[in-house]
């Protein structure tokens, strides 16, 4: 029986193929969402109803709960591209210890830094010292 169905499955036009294809794509995304909406629904009723006293809510509401829950936090994509992950360890290396270590130290006179006597006087007492300590990470 396999083997007929193997041969038929060849032999068929590539369009008739995409579209069986297509068509058990959407009996998938069909099941998930029923499968979703009642174990959203079950959850629902089995915890949030009893602990707060909440109704419990049918199926549909369930449905509405999830499908906002997916416009509100997103639907799980576009986090993990590789842009996004090659930004994101940029960011890391800029802020790495050793990266700071390379950093362009504190002025070393005071006319660099803002017009404020009481930064200054900050500076010159505790700042560079704690800066240069951050720098060696210490």
């Amino acid at each position: 029986m396999s083997s007929i169905l193997m041969n038929m499955w060849v032999q068929m036009p590539k369009g008739l193929k995409t579209a069986v294809w297509i068509g058990l794509g959407i009996i998938a995304l069909i099941t998930l969402a029923f499968v979703f909406g009642w174990l959203v629904k079950f959850l629902w009723n089995a915890t949030v109803a009893d602990m707060f006293g909440w109704p419990e809510i049918s199926y549909w509401q369930a449905v509405g709960i999830f499908v906002l829950a997916k416009l509100f936090f997103g639907f799980g994509i576009g986090g993990s591209s590789a842009a996004s992950k090659k930004k994101t360890d940029q960011e890391s290396v800029d802020t790495a210890p050793e990266a700071l270590a390379d950093a362009e130290p504190g002025p070393e006179d005071l006319s660099d830094l803002p017009d404020n006597e009481d930064f200054r006087k900050f500076w010159a007492a505790e700042g560079k010292d704690a800066w240069n300590a951050f720098r060696r990470g210490a």
